[in-house]
């Protein structure tokens, strides 16, 4: 719980922070950078955690702390700021209030359906660790003449996900920024992975969900920067914060609905769950292509005044 209340109150300011110093330009470079990154430590961290969590918990967890103080040191001492916008004309900000900064980004209709659509979609993704998980566990699989349980089955996939998405990274990456036309790959993007975790999802036939996650896996590499780069699009310069703790629900949301699906199970048929499964996630797909005209139209405003500035 702690965690998730100061990881409520950093990550908000270091999402903010990073638009106030990147252009538009900038940003599809930069998110491609740190989704590959991210998924390095994500599997290095695994890696490590599996070799240290039975045996030597306590060096894990001084490792652990000793890298977090480091971390803390590094942003206390040695970033410093460099982005001083210019307030005049704008409200005085005490008077103006965090509680009205929410409210006027509420009122952005654009930007409150970016939400919903990518809690909609990410929504598939939640599904691994959770509804997914649990209905492989029933089972048991035979891959040629290797016998599986479920549990290592999903296991597997997992680390699949995590390989192909740190090497694939770097394949696709400077291909990505290099196409002018980015709509492609992120509609391209979308569609396979709303195909890939929706049959991994309604499927329990190992090779289809072996096939189906690097599909899954390569459609989030095509898509996932550029949309990070739209979310920075979308969030107004003054209220950057607050746009970006808004966000915020989406992954929450995103959690609560493969929660509800697991209760749905209990409680209707599979096959009702899985037409809600590829709903949500078409639905999401679909209102994220559909708001791309008013994106576009957003990211060139702020192109527009990043070349004056």
């Amino acid at each position: 719980m702690l965690r998730s209340f100061f990881n409520g109150l950093y990550s908000p300011a270091a999402e903010a922070m990073l638009l106030d110093v990147t252009t538009t330009v900038e940003r599809k470079y930069t998110y491609n950078i740190i989704y590959w990154i991210n998924n390095l430590s994500l599997a290095i961290g695994a890696g490590i955690g599996t070799y240290f969590f039975e045996t030597n918990l306590i060096y894990l967890f001084t490792i652990l702390a000793a890298v977090s103080l480091m971390l803390f040191l590094v942003t206390l001492f040695w970033i410093k700021e460099t982005y001083f916008p210019d307030n005049s004309g704008l409200p005085n900000k005490k008077d103006k209030g965090y509680i009205k900064n929410y409210i006027e980004v509420f009122k952005d209709r654009i930007f409150i359906i970016f939400v919903v659509s990518s809690m909609l979609l990410f929504s598939l993704e939640a599904h691994l660790t959770r509804y997914i998980a649990i209905k492989l566990k029933d089972y048991d699989f035979k891959i040629f003449d290797i016998q599986l349980t479920g549990t290592q089955l999903y296991g597997n996939l997992v680390l699949e996900n995590t390989i192909c998405v740190v090497f694939l990274s770097i394949l696709f990456s400077k291909k990505i920024t290099k196409i002018k036309r980015e709509r492609i790959p992120f509609v391209s993007g979308l569609v396979l992975f709303v195909i890939g975790y929706g049959l991994i999802a309604t499927n329990l036939n190992p090779f289809i969900l072996i096939i189906m996650m690097f599909v899954a896996t390569l459609g989030e590499i095509l898509f996932a920067p550029i949309f990070q780069t739209y979310l920075g699009d979308l969030a107004k310069k003054p209220l950057r914060s607050s746009y970006m703790a808004i966000n915020k629900f989406a992954n929450r949301g995103s959690i609560l609905i493969s929660t509800g699906i697991i209760y749905l199970v209990s409680i209707s048929s599979a096959w009702v769950s899985s037409l809600l499964i590829w709903l949500t996630g078409i639905l999401g797909a679909v209102l994220l292509c559909l708001l791309l005209p008013h994106i576009y139209a957003r990211k060139e405003i702020e192109y527009s005044t990043d070349k004056v500035g």
